[in-house]
C-alpha cells in the first residue's frame, strides 16, 4: 500500500524538542532514523468520540481507557464505512520501531 502513495504528496511536520503532532489514526506516518543513543519517548494519548469503539482489545491497556473527557457516554456506536485492516496480534505485539528495523533488515538481505 505504501508504494502506491506518491512521495511528493508527503508533508513534513517539524518542530523543536517536545513538539507534539496530532494525527488521525489512519494517517500514514513515520519519522527519520534516530541518530541519538538516548531513548525516544513514545507517548500515545488517544482521543475518540464517545460513540467510537475499538474492534479489538488494546494490546497496551490503560487505566483511563473508556474515560469520557467531555460529554456523555454513548448509547449506540458509530462506524466508519471505509474498510480498515485489523491488526494480527496472534504472535504478540511488535512495537513500530522493531517492525521498522525488521523491514530494514529484510531489505538489506534482498539487496
Amino acid at each position: 500500500m505504501l508504494r502506491s502513495i506518491p512521495p511528493e504528496s508527503a508533508v513534513t511536520a517539524t518542530g523543536g524538542p517536545g513538539t507534539t503532532v496530532l494525527l488521525n489514526c489512519r494517517t500514514i506516518h513515520g519519522s527519520l532514523k534516530k541518530q541519538s543513543d538516548r531513548a525516544r519517548p513514545l507517548p500515545l494519548p488517544v482521543y475518540s468520540s464517545a460513540d467510537s469503539f475499538a474492534y479489538t482489545p488494546s494490546p497496551i491497556p490503560s487505566p483511563h481507557m473508556g474515560d469520557i473527557v467531555r460529554g456523555r457516554p454513548a448509547r449506540f456506536a458509530s462506524f466508519d464505512p471505509r474498510p480498515c485492516e485489523l491488526p494480527d496480534f496472534r504472535a504478540g505485539y511488535v512495537p513500530p520501531w522493531l517492525a521498522q528495523k525488521q523491514q530494514e533488515e529484510e531489505r538489506t538481505l534482498v539487496m
